[in-house]
């Protein structure tokens, strides 16, 4: 499982490598969280 970690997060961003595919359920997850703190890929 790969943790990600950004100043505006309050909690790790994560997703599992599944035979190189995140799960899905992450992904939302992760999308989600990118939502939820406003993060871009600027950041």
């Amino acid at each position: 499982m790969n943790s990600y970690k950004h100043p505006r997060a309050t909690r790790p961003l994560n997703l599992q490598n599944w035979h190189g595919q995140a799960k899905a359920y992450q992904v939302r997850q992760f999308l989600r969280d990118v939502e939820e703190f406003q993060l871009t890929l600027n950041d």
